[in-house]
């Protein structure tokens, strides 16, 4: 990174997964990992199925994305749908971040929810599934202003909870809202799995 352009904004990540009621690991996985001193990306997937083979593949996708290079949403969703071919398959949802030009951009696939805390409206990924028909995904390019916080979640996560977050709910970072979201909004027969990513301005 340029030293001449210092980090312009600081993110606050935070992120709770869930097994399915009995089960030991989930099939949901997240993982944040940071290829660029100023770049981040999130991945958010829901493998097929429960239990310890789906568990397994959510790991393998987490241990993949967290070696690659900086590059589009997009693109990591490309990446994940050609490590799921002949696989039971999977949805999932990328983040990436960039602290010093004050960008995010999003891209999902499948059942996955997901808002900008400031926009209100929740948003789903494009039809499809990776590893089976994927097609490309589109961006949503999201500009930062001010403090801006995304929240992402499986359908292990009730639409309840988009309703929660559009009333009054302190908290004290974003892990601590993604573990929220997660205890009182879970359904009680799937994995559930939370991002939270906010990013605030630095001070100049």
């Amino acid at each position: 990174m340029d030293q001449a352009q210092p980090v312009a904004w600081a993110l606050d990540e935070g992120r709770c997964v869930s097994p399915y009621p009995g089960e030991r690991a989930a099939g949901d996985a997240a993982v944040v990992h940071w290829p660029r001193p100023h770049v981040a990306h999130a991945l958010l997937v829901d493998v097929a199925g429960h239990g310890p083979p789906a568990a397994e593949l959510a790991a393998q996708l987490c241990l993949a994305a967290a070696q690659w290079a900086d590059g589009s949403a997009a693109d990591r969703l490309a990446r994940c749908h050609a490590i799921l071919r002949d696989t039971a398959g999977a949805v999932g949802l990328a983040v990436r971040v960039d602290l010093l030009a004050g960008q995010m951009q999003v891209a999902a696939v499948g059942n996955i929810s997901w808002l900008m805390i400031s926009a209100g409206d929740v948003r789903t990924g494009c039809a499809g599934q990776l590893g089976a028909v994927c097609p490309p995904a589109r961006e949503t390019d999201i500009t930062l202003r001010g403090v801006e916080t995304l929240v992402a979640a499986t359908d292990g996560v009730r639409s309840a909870a988009w309703r929660w977050l559009a009333g009054p709910h302190p908290f004290a970072s974003a892990g601590d809202l993604a573990h929220q979201i997660v205890r009182r909004h879970q359904r009680r027969h799937d994995d559930a799995a939370c991002i939270v990513l906010r990013a605030r301005p630095l001070a100049p």
